[in-house]
């Protein structure tokens, strides 16, 4: 009787265990806490700062003012699933970010008048998400900017005389952010736009003499200053 009593037990437990299904450590389960479902893919909360930059980038004031080529490039990069802020930390701008801002701030050096980009303050501590949506907006829309402007795209020659059958080689803004994002120096990037041709290296060569001698003698005795600052412009320009 006491060995049919222990049969019955065993296959009672038996059954009981194929009921239950495989049992899971107890160390999964006690890592894995209340039973609670975790985000993945799409479903996967969205960071506060990406959450503003979508609403932002909807901004009819935002869209006034801003190209739109870039402005639908920025909104195809933040739709992403996946996208994170390029630029913006807790703590302001990023190291990364700084070194384009700094570039750009010297666009003079390029003939390409740094007061043309609009930029956010270097040094200042967001305030929240909201602040800091604006200020990664702002430098994306700059470094774009710069890239069309490196690449010819401040005037189309067709428009300012029939004449002129050029056009400017821009590059596709999805590119130029791809590629920035990916660079480990983005002032370097942003370098690599401008013309490489040599005629082109020696007429910034003479605008960066011409901007460092404003004044002095050597370069009024060889003539109006003026045009000769416009002349190099228009060369630096054609050969963008």
């Amino acid at each position: 009787m006491h060995r049919g009593y222990l049969a019955a037990v065993f296959l009672f437990a038996c059954q009981a265990f194929a009921w239950a299904g495989p049992l899971r450590p107890i160390a999964e389960n006690a890592a894995s806490g209340p039973s609670k479902a975790q985000p993945t893919g799409d479903h996967a909360a969205v960071p506060a700062v990406i959450d503003r930059i979508r609403a932002k980038l909807r901004d009819p004031a935002l869209r006034s003012k801003a190209d739109p080529t870039d402005l639908a490039t920025l909104q195809a990069f933040y739709l992403d699933s996946r996208s994170t802020p390029l630029w913006i930390t807790d703590m302001g701008l990023s190291a990364r970010a700084q070194s384009a801002l700094f570039e750009i701030e010297k666009a003079d050096d390029w003939e390409l008048e740094a007061a043309a980009f609009e930029l956010p303050p270097a040094s200042d501590l967001p305030a929240g998400s909201d602040d800091e949506a604006t200020i990664e907006i702002t430098l994306d829309l700059a470094i774009l900017k710069y890239a069309r402007f490196a690449r010819g795209g401040r005037l189309n020659p067709r428009e300012l005389s029939a004449i002129f059958d050029q056009a400017p080689s821009l590059r596709d803004p999805k590119a130029v952010l791809m590629e920035i994002a990916a660079a480990r120096a983005p002032d370097v990037y942003l370098q690599s736009l401008h013309p490489k041709h040599e005629q082109f290296i020696r007429l910034r060569e003479a605008l960066l003499r011409m901007r460092g001698g404003e004044g002095s003698d050597a370069v009024k005795a060889q003539g109006n200053q003026a045009d000769i600052r416009q002349r190099i412009i228009m060369n630096m320009e054609r050969w963008r």
